[in-house]
């Protein structure tokens, strides 16, 4: 019985590595991972070969092909680049830059478009934030406004780390990924993050004359208290949060007298 050769072992592996891609569910990051390493096994077998026959091209070139085919799922499943950076040198093989050689997709043209408007949609979120806080804090300290200006801030906060630090950015890859998100997608799950925060503090804007009716009441409670610097620092923020609030002023004018 023939043994076979260190080569026809490597192209058989790198077959069998293949399989995974003839099925239509997703690829794990193990198959990915082996399909990787018995390409890297059949190129150093390849390599101690002293020439490669033309039947071996052609069964090279065509399992190569299958491989180049399917690199976008072998991208969705691999960080190609974490994976990159982890090898003790840097690797030779096309196989391991797949997911920089893979042809641009047409919603990538619009992405410049989508990171304007996220840089755009966080601007105004700050400056939305600023206006909020500067309003709830205009009578001083109070655990109330504090409580509700903190989950903004923070989501905030959060959403400019996201876009603007390189760890906030593979953080946030990272988060889409086990999402399962295509990549050719991120740019515009960052744009929908930042529309949804920014339509969390414009509902919270519109709700500005309920919360300083709550302010007004409070104050109203503090003066009958005889607590007049209490009810003045809630009237003012109460006139702070809603300008028009006539019955806020009214009171404001009664502590004040």
């Amino acid at each position: 019985m023939v043994k076979p050769s260190q080569t026809g072992l490597a192209f058989s592996h790198y077959r069998a590595s293949l399989q995974p891609l003839d099925s239509p569910q997703p690829l794990t990051a193990d198959q990915a991972l082996a399909i990787l390493c018995a390409r890297d096994a059949l190129h150093h077998a390849l390599a101690a070969e002293p020439f490669l026959e033309a039947e071996r091209l052609q069964r090279l070139h065509t399992l190569d092909a299958q491989l180049k085919r399917q690199g976008p799922r072998l991208e969705r499943a691999l960080e190609l680049a974490s994976y990159r950076d982890s090898l003790p040198a840097p690797p030779e093989g096309w196989w391991w830059y797949l997911d920089e050689t893979q042809p641009p997709h047409p919603l990538n043209r619009y992405d410049w478009l989508w990171k304007g408007l996220t840089f755009g949609s966080w601007t105004v979120n700050l400056a939305l934030l600023v206006n909020l806080a500067s309003r709830f804090f205009s009578g001083g300290p109070d655990v109330a406004g504090a409580v509700a200006v903190i989950l903004p801030s923070l989501l905030v906060l959060l959403q400019a780390r996201s876009d603007l630090t390189e760890a906030g950015q593979k953080g946030f890859e990272k988060l889409l990924k086990r999402l399962r998100l295509p990549k050719v997608l991120h740019a515009e799950a960052k744009l929908l993050s930042s529309l949804l925060l920014f339509a969390g503090l414009l509902v919270f804007w519109f709700r500005l004359p309920d919360i300083s009716s709550f302010y007004n009441r409070r104050g109203f409670d503090a003066h009958d208290a005889g607590k007049l610097n209490q009810a003045a620092a809630d009237y003012k923020r109460a006139i702070a949060l809603h300008p028009d609030n006539g019955k806020a002023h009214y009171n404001l004018v009664l502590c004040q007298a």
